[in-house]
Parts: C-alpha cells; sequence; structure tokens
C-alpha cells in the first residue's frame, strides 16, 4: 500500500569469502517485501569482539547467516559459538555442502534452517530468512506454552465446590483453592458466599457463566457447564471448566443444593491456542504444504497447494499427488530412492518438474517428513512445497552470464579455459586424440578504434564474432580471451586440416568487411598448434599458439603460422 514502509531486518552475515558475502548482500537488496540491514563479519574473533564492546540494552541483530567454515571456527563448533554469544537469535547456515547428514546435524543442533551458497537467489533467501524468524517466534512461544503447562499440571487437581443455595453458603475443597494460588490459611479458604465467587471471575466471562447457571436453576437445562478464566492469586487468569447440578429442590421445586466440580482447563486451552497458532501458520505459509497417508492419499493441503498446481482443497483431497502434478520427466528409479527413504523413516528432499493443472511445467523443491505414531509405526507423510522455478530460470541465466562474453556472444575466457583443460586432460589419456589450438588476433585494432570510435570496434569485435561462429562444426569452441584476442578449440583434426580451417577463416574475414556503414575492413593473424600428450598443463599449448601467433604478426600480419610438437 502507499506510503506504507517496509519492515527492517537487521542481519549479521558471518562470511569469510568477501566475493561470497558481496554476492549475499546483492540477493539481500533485491528483496521485495523487507529491508535488510547487513552487518558482516569475517570471523568469530570479530563475533567475541562486537559482544565486549556491546552495552547491555543495545539493540541485537534479528537472524544471524553463517558460514560454518571460518578462519577460527569450523563446522557444528561454530553452530555452538554463535549460539553461546547470540542464545535468543536464530541462525540460517550458508555452506557449500551437498550433505544431507550434515545438513540434518546443524538443524539438530538449532539452527533454523540450512541452504547452499550455489543455489542461494534473492526471493529463497528472503524467503528462508522470513520462515527462519517465524519459526523462532513460534518456537518462543511453543516454549513458553509448555513451560506454562507444566506450571499448570503441577498444581492442577480436580476442585469439588458445594453450594447451599437458600443460604448461599458455598462449602469447597483444598484442590479448588490451590488451582488459583491460595493457601488453607488464606482469605479465600474461608469464602462463604457465591458473591466470592463471581468475583474471581473474568469480567467478560461472568455474565455467561451466571445466565448459564440461571438457566440450570430454573430448569431450562439438565445440568450446569462453564469454561471461564478465573483470578489466580498471582493476578493470572486461570482457565477453569465448572460443571454441577442441583441435587435437592423443595416441594415446590426450587432448589435447595447444588454440587459440582472445578477442573483447571489451562493446559487444553493453551493447547488449543497452540493448534490454532500452527493451524493459521500452515494456512499462511507461502510454501505448500500437503499431508498424505502411508498410501500417499492426499488427507490435508493449505491454499499455497491450490495457488502452485491449480488444483482446489476439493479436487485433492482423496487423490495421489502423481494423480495430479506427475510430469514424466522423473523415472522410475528417482521415485524408487525418494520411496526406500521416507519408508525407512527418513526424510526427502529434492527438485521435481512438474505439471500445474493447466499443463505448464514448473520446477518444484519438496521435502517429504514421515510421521510416526507412539509406536514407531509411520502413519503419515508430510510434504512441504516451494515454487524454485524462477530461481532455476536465474540460475541459467547467472551460468549463462558467467560463461558468455556479453560483447560478442562467445564463451569467455572461464569457459574457453575450461574447455581448454579438459580436452587436454583427453589428450594425456587417449594420445591419438587430435586437437587443434588457434590464437587469433585482430590486425591494428588500435587503429579502427581511433578511425571508428570504440562504437566502431565493438562492431569490428561483434562480425568477427559472427564469421567465427559460422566456420565452427559442432563439436569445435571459439571464445573470446580479452580484447581483440580470440582462441578456438578444433577437435579431431590433423594439422593439415588445422591449417586449411586457419587459411579458410584468414581469408574469409579479411574478404568480409563489416555491414555497417561506413564498412570496416581489417584482417587477423592467426596461430596454431596441437595439444600434445606431453604438454604439463593446458596453458603450455595455449602458450605455443600465442608464441605462433607473435610470428604471424612479426612475418607481416594477416597471416597463419603453425608451431607443432613432434
Amino acid at each position: 500500500m502507499g506510503g506504507q514502509q517496509q519492515k527492517s531486518i537487521h542481519v549479521l552475515l558471518i562470511e569469510d569469502e568477501a566475493g561470497d558475502a558481496g554476492l549475499i548482500r546483492f540477493a539481500l537488496r533485491q528483496a521485495q517485501h523487507v529491508s535488510f540491514q547487513v552487518t558482516w563479519m569475517s570471523c568469530l574473533r570479530e563475533l567475541h569482539e562486537w559482544e565486549q564492546n556491546t552495552s547491555h540494552g543495545e539493540e541485537m541483530f534479528d537472524i544471524v547467516l553463517l558460514d560454518l567454515n571460518l578462519p577460527d571456527s569450523f563446522g557444528l563448533q561454530t553452530i555452538q559459538t554463535v549460539q553461546t554469544v547470540l542464545e535468543a537469535v536464530p541462525v540460517v547456515v550458508l555452506t557449500g555442502h551437498h550433505d544431507t547428514e550434515f545438513a540434518l546435524q546443524t538443524l539438530e543442533a538449532g539452527v533454523q534452517d540450512y541452504l547452499l551458497k550455489e543455489n542461494i537467489a534473492a526471493d529463497q533467501l528472503e524467503r528462508a530468512i522470513r520462515y527462519a524468524l517465524s519459526r523462532h517466534e513460534l518456537e518462543q512461544a511453543l516454549a513458553v506454552s509448555r513451560e506454562r503447562m507444566q506450571l499448570a499440571l503441577d498444581g492442577a487437581g480436580l476442585g469439588t465446590w458445594d453450594w447451599t443455595i437458600a443460604s448461599d453458603q458455598l462449602l469447597i475443597n483444598s484442590r479448588w483453592r490451590t488451582m488459583l494460588g491460595y493457601q488453607d490459611d488464606s482469605t479465600i479458604a474461608n469464602i462463604e458466599t457465591t458473591a466470592a465467587w463471581r468475583a474471581l471471575i473474568h469480567p467478560e466471562d461472568r455474565p455467561r457463566v451466571e445466565a448459564a447457571l440461571m438457566d440450570h436453576l430454573e430448569g431450562r437445562s439438565p445440568i450446569y457447564e462453564q469454561e471461564y478464566r478465573m483470578c489466580h492469586v498471582a493476578g493470572h487468569w486461570v482457565w477453569i471448566f465448572s460443571s454441577g447440578r442441583i441435587l435437592q429442590r423443595d416441594k415446590h421445586g426450587q432448589p435447595l443444593r447444588a454440587a459440582g466440580i472445578h477442573l483447571d482447563i489451562t493446559q487444553r486451552k493453551l493447547a488449543e491456542m497452540r493448534l490454532h497458532l500452527l493451524h493459521t501458520a500452515l494456512e499462511a505459509a507461502d510454501n505448500a504444504i500437503v499431508i498424505t497417508d502411508t498410501d500417499a492419499v492426499i488427507e490435508w493441503v493449505n491454499p499455497a497447494f491450490e495457488k502452485l498446481t491449480g488444483y482446489s482443497v476439493g479436487e485433492a483431497m482423496g487423490r495421489k499427488p502423481k494423480e495430479l502434478v506427475k510430469s514424466g520427466h522423473q523415472d522410475e528409479g528417482f521415485y524408487r530412492a525418494m520411496w526406500d527413504a521416507i519408508l525407512n523413516g527418513q526424510s526427502w528432499r529434492g527438485e521435481l518438474l512438474n505439471r500445474r493443472k493447466s499443463g505448464d511445467l514448473y520446477h518444484e523443491e519438496m521435502t517429504i517428513t514421515p510421521v510416526s505414531d507412539n509406536h514407531g509405526k509411520i502413519t503419515h507423510f508430510i510434504g512441504i512445497k516451494q515454487d524454485i522455478t524462477q530461481r532455476k530460470a536465474l540460475e541459467n541465466e547467472l551460468r549463462t552470464l558467467a560463461s558468455t562474453d556479453t560483447l560478442t556472444g562467445l564463451p569467455n575466457r572461464r569457459a574457453f579455459m575450461s574447455r581448454l583443460e579438459i580436452e587436454w586432460q583427453r589428450c594425456r589419456c587417449f594420445p591419438d586424440n587430435s586437437v587443434a589450438v588457434l590464437m587469433l588476433d585482430l590486425d591494428r585494432f588500435k587503429r579502427i578504434n581511433d578511425t571508428y570510435g570504440h562504437a566502431g570496434g565493438d562492431e569490428v569485435l561483434k562480425h568477427f564474432a559472427s564469421l567465427l561462429r559460422h566456420e565452427l562444426r559442432l563439436s569445435d569452441m571459439a571464445g573470446r580471451l580479452g580484447g581483440e584476442e580470440f582462441a578456438v578449440l578444433l577437435t579431431g583434426i590433423t594439422p593439415d586440416g588445422a591449417k586449411a580451417y586457419a587459411e579458410r577463416l584468414r581469408n574469409t574475414i579479411a574478404s568480409t568487411p563489416t555491414p555497417s556503414q561506413p564498412p570496416i575492413a581489417y584482417s587477423s593473424s592467426i596461430g596454431i598448434t596441437l595439444i600434445h600428450p606431453c604438454d604439463v598443463s593446458a596453458d603450455q599449448a595455449l602458450l605455443r599458439a600465442d608464441d605462433a601467433l607473435y610470428q604471424a604478426k612479426a612475418n607481416g600480419r594477416n597471416r597463419v603460422e603453425a608451431l607443432f610438437v613432434s
């Protein structure tokens, strides 16, 4: 809504790699629903220094994003140290491990979530942080509830009351008193009238309780039953279930005596509120949640399931997920491994390509957790589904950007060197495998820039890349190493074949000016070598091709020179 301020979350990022820290901070800046304030520390020593220099009452962090492998700490010990210093702050672990068992260990150690660095995207990171905060709040609320319930259990008992209506004399037992925190020698031990009892009832509940009691006294209800709050001696409210009935009437039908019980139901009420809270949280969760029996028949789904799959609650109930969203892109082995894990009581986590009701495909990350009864028998499965379609698209885009030269569209130096390394390894294993390495350089490129400007230079580079791409076979690869320097890998080719290819390419370049106005004519010098099994590294072949390129430029440019190792 217009004018509404975003919620601000203070994040402590503990990460020793500056590059990873920068990527995480960049992802947090892309968040759409909240504003993140990030404090970065590179080791636990900085955290201890912060603790020593922080005054009591200063603002704490809302959440910690934690790399487990730091210069001064490693693994689960890192978690324990952070929890000791920031005991009330939830932790989300960031790691490069693909170890599911290790992930479970971190969760058992008390962290809220576990994320792989290589898969982190802005929306995923935002959801993980918001989920961790919500879960932490729920856990704190549940911890308080458990503590209060335990206190209620310790003081619980069945209280009795006996009311002589005509004289309004009320007798109660010791358990009735201790429910409200009073001792036998306290004032309430001498309670004698219903007026004293009414005074202890919560003002909001009193009219309802008195109306129910009157209905029973006047014969409009067979029994008196009510749940209401009563004031404890400490000042808080205790939920009571009160039940009773008339035991004696006079000859005119007027009630003479009634008796009943008081039962402390605070524990049950807190449980109901907790269940209501959890149910509300599940209903409001962004992730789709589905509960099935052991045959995978759906018994419950939340609204997010309908949003994700397109199937309404009514359409999903009684069906199996595979009947609704199975796309056929996962083979039987995939599902067999999943069932082997969950039927053995293990949680399973994986990524699937599923199909919506509309027929559209979507990427989904799913976690399935078995639920067992008190005897250890699995009774249900809980699946949590997250739509990662946008994340997958972003990952593909980032992979493309990381390996592609933005100007020419050719693979960049990093991608080319990676492929060169693979071909070098293959040549070492299979000496008969023949791979040519070509180094190409645009002749007098500085003169082109000086004459036509950088826009003209860029036009030449793009035109050159287009010609180069057109001359490649599917098994070959060309890349821009930087500036006007390019390289080509030709697989399964003889030395004469490599020379012929290079001459053909050189001639095509020299005879094909750019289509711009005015056209820009240019030429290229090319150096050739073959990867040799005795090369100590992939770089050695590239350097040899570079030496051949230097000879080509020294011998007049616009020519091909080869340097082969016998």
